[in-house]
């Protein structure tokens, strides 16, 4: 079965092993050039991405008790310290902190980690570490 939106062909569906009655579903994006970034054809076909969402695992930090309010942004700040007082205890090679750097790049926006960053750089930056 072959979709098309726009006039696109988008991606075609195939039953696998028929004889084995193991019915999978496949879909195969179909395009007249390569396209190597995946954005872009879901913007060509964009109810890929619900199809493609169910195979993606997204996780998060965890709920934390001392954060219970919906505002994160100590929740962000917090794990940001935590992470960088890990390395500082357990040194730049260990696995042990990595769990605390997932959790801050999770909650903090990009332009607050840059900035700290660049505050702990330069000296400046106002938590304990």
């Amino acid at each position: 079965i072959i979709i098309l939106f726009d006039n696109v062909a988008c991606f075609y569906w195939q039953w696998n092993e028929p004889e084995r009655n193991n019915w999978s579903l496949f879909f195969k994006p179909i395009l007249k050039s390569p396209i190597k970034d995946q954005n872009l054809v879901l913007l060509l076909c964009p109810f890929i991405g619900s199809i493609m969402a169910d195979a993606i695992e997204l996780k998060t930090a965890p709920a934390d008790f001392r954060f219970p309010t919906t505002n994160q942004t100590r929740h962000c700040f917090t794990r940001y310290i935590e992470f960088h007082r890990c390395l500082a205890a357990k040194g730049e090679e260990s696995n042990q902190c990595e769990k605390f750097a997932k959790y801050y790049r999770s909650l903090c926006p990009g332009e607050w980690i840059d900035k700290w960053n660049e505050q702990r750089e330069n000296g400046t930056f106002p938590g304990p570490l």
